[in-house]
């Protein structure tokens, strides 16, 4: 498996802006599957049911309030998406009833901003946190690389060579 540049993107950030509040990080929401509960009771069927559940990058507990945070370095669009269902999910999240009641703020956290994302999360209801490492700049070099006539001639030798030892 490759190197998880997101995952290690969401701990700076939460290293940074939220250094001392409570948080989870892969925060599963939604319900968890009625059968399992009947069978399994409610906290086997947490565990048994995490991978089944939507997970947000970040959940923060702030002063009076739930702060849901997707970390996007690149596909920000799936990070301005995903927010208002996870915020709709909380009222159905059995981990969160305590905090049923307080609001939910929504953060998309994305090394760069352009004026298309702005409006994309004035409509959504999203705040966007410009956020900035040298490893999310070394990501999106690696992405951007992958446009150059360099790398473009090094995949077609790769793909000769693969087609010549018959593994394509």
């Amino acid at each position: 498996m490759g190197r998880q540049w997101e995952r290690e993107y969401a701990v700076a950030y939460l290293q940074a802006r939220y250094p001392r509040s409570r948080h989870i990080q892969g925060a599963p929401l939604g319900p968890v599957p009625q059968e399992m509960v009947a069978r399994y009771g409610m906290r086997t069927a947490l565990r048994m049911g995490r991978g089944l559940r939507p997970e947000a990058d970040l959940l923060v507990w702030g002063e009076q309030e739930l702060v849901l945070i997707e970390c996007k370095i690149f596909k920000w669009l799936d990070g301005l998406s995903k927010l208002p269902t996870y915020k709709g999910l909380v009222a159905t999240t059995p981990e969160l009833e305590e905090w049923r009641s307080w609001p939910v703020r929504m953060v998309l956290a994305t090394p760069w901003i352009m004026e298309t994302m702005r409006e994309a999360a004035l409509v959504g209801g999203v705040e966007l946190d410009e956020f900035v490492t040298p490893e999310a700049h070394e990501y999106l070099a690696k992405l951007n690389s992958y446009w150059t006539s360099e790398a473009k001639v090094a995949r077609e030798q790769r793909q000769r060579a693969r087609a010549l030892l018959g593994l394509e």
